[in-house]
């Protein structure tokens, strides 16, 4: 058990007492001990930089955090809607390309806050594998082109 679960294997210590009289294991003991420098004594540690010296812990925290979410929202908006870098000339097409963009996000937003309210906390990329997964609906076809 501990060559096949190495990695969880590292922070225990084990000891098999044998039985004296068959040869077969009377008693396994274990404790956890700390592996100093490992994952398991720093989860998951972020150390953020700012020069907001007026903010606390709890609202930077809260802060990259949201931010961080909607980075992968304009992500998948991007990659899902077509909404990806595209250089216009003019600008009314700026606006409405900006326009688009922040109305698909606001939808996002509006679910999720509904989601949240009825504490259903998931990412919008479980959301979005969820959803794909219910839907059933099928894909309108394109308009037939007759000529009268």
């Amino acid at each position: 058990m501990k060559e096949k679960y190495a990695r969880a294997a590292q922070h225990y210590d084990i000891t098999v007492t044998p039985d004296d009289t068959s040869g077969n294991a009377s008693a396994i003991t274990w404790h956890r001990r700390e592996k100093p420098h490992s994952q398991a004594t720093h989860p998951g540690v972020y150390c953020l930089r700012t020069n907001l010296d007026d903010w606390d812990e709890k609202t930077l925290s809260r802060t990259y955090t949201m931010l961080t979410d909607l980075e992968a929202v304009f992500h998948s908006l991007k990659s899902e809607l077509g909404l990806r870098s595209i250089y216009h000339q003019k600008e009314k097409r700026v606006n409405g390309y900006i326009f688009i963009t922040l109305i698909a996000y606001h939808l996002v937003h509006t679910l999720r806050t509904q989601l949240k309210a009825r504490d259903i906390h998931d990412s919008w990329q479980s959301l979005r594998r969820q959803m794909a997964r219910s839907c059933t609906c099928a894909r309108p076809r394109a308009p037939s082109l007759i000529r009268r």
